[in-house]
């Protein structure tokens, strides 16, 4: 099985691209600071998955990242979300590909990827 990793776009920027060949992985931009372009076949965007203002309102409103996180799970859930979500799993675990899932540092501080991450760990229980 291959891997699904979570990073920052700047890690990946400062070292990730230095010590890993980019061809190994399918790089997914959940951010809507990370612009991407077509030119690249291993390089996709999925605003999708960004938490929804409902769930942003309880970390913006008090940091309270239970409500965060179940809101966010809630959203997470839902078929028309899940399904990429489940194209995330498959691609690691049927198709043997290491999938990039990416934030920029600003969008890092919400969190969603740590909780993106929790959610295909209690659901999917692969390791992230």
């Amino acid at each position: 099985m291959a891997s699904i990793i979570t990073m920052r776009s700047d890690e990946l920027l400062d070292s990730f691209l230095t010590k890993f060949n980019v061809e190994n992985y399918n790089f997914i931009a959940i951010s809507d600071d990370i612009k991407t372009t077509q030119d690249e076949s291993n390089v996709f965007s999925l605003k999708r998955l960004l938490p929804p203002s409902k769930a942003l309102t309880c970390m913006i409103n008090g940091n309270d990242i239970e409500g965060y996180f179940k809101k966010y799970f809630r959203y997470l859930s839902r078929p028309e979300v899940e399904i990429f979500l489940t194209t995330i799993v498959k691609l690691a675990v049927m198709e043997d590909s290491n999938v990039v899932l990416l934030c920029s540092k600003a969008e890092d501080e919400m969190k969603y990827l740590k909780a993106i991450k929790k959610y295909l760990e209690t659901v999917y229980h692969v390791n992230v």
